[in-house]
């Protein structure tokens, strides 16, 4: 699946460490290749899928729908 570029995570200014598997690590970087964006893009558009998924099953809760 292709994964939109969100402006709003444009900017990024905390440095942090991470540290990845190899399988984790590679799959990141092709997925960032293949997108042609960068691997810290690319890491802060799962984070924000994760979020952004959290947030709609929280709000399917709270409705009584189901979200998956």
């Amino acid at each position: 699946f292709m994964f939109h570029v969100d402006k709003a995570l444009y900017g990024p200014n905390v440095p942090v460490t991470v540290r990845f598997s190899p399988i984790l690590h590679q799959w990141l970087r092709e997925k960032a290749a293949k997108e042609n964006i960068s691997f810290n893009q690319m890491v802060l558009l799962c984070c924000k899928y994760v979020m952004d998924e959290e947030q709609a099953n929280e709000e399917a809760e709270e409705s009584g729908d189901s979200h998956k």
